[in-house]
């Protein structure tokens, strides 16, 4: 196995520790651990709603318990293309 593949297989499991621990984080109302997946300025919006910076998207599982009793979120059929320093991917 090269090198390369090797630094890919690094990325794709960075890639998929991202998606466990952003399950984990919303799953447990982990406000700070939720929003500290996120850059400063990263912003998140669905239909009708739209939150941005660190502050407001730590407060998201918060809302997501006052909405359901409890949430279980399961990771499965990610897949990811990685070029360089970019990625794009379906989780």
């Amino acid at each position: 196995m090269s090198d390369g593949d090797l630094a890919l297989m690094r990325d794709e499991w960075a890639l998929r520790t991202l998606a466990m621990t952003y399950a984990r984080t919303i799953d447990r109302g982990d406000g700070p651990g939720f929003a500290a997946l996120f850059t400063e300025d990263a912003a998140i919006e669905g239909p009708g709603f739209r939150v941005k910076g660190y502050a407001e998207i730590s407060g998201n599982p918060a809302m997501l318990k006052q909405m359901y009793k409890s949430t279980l979120h399961t990771v499965m059929n990610q897949t990811a293309t990685i070029t360089g320093d970019t990625a794009a991917g379906e989780t």
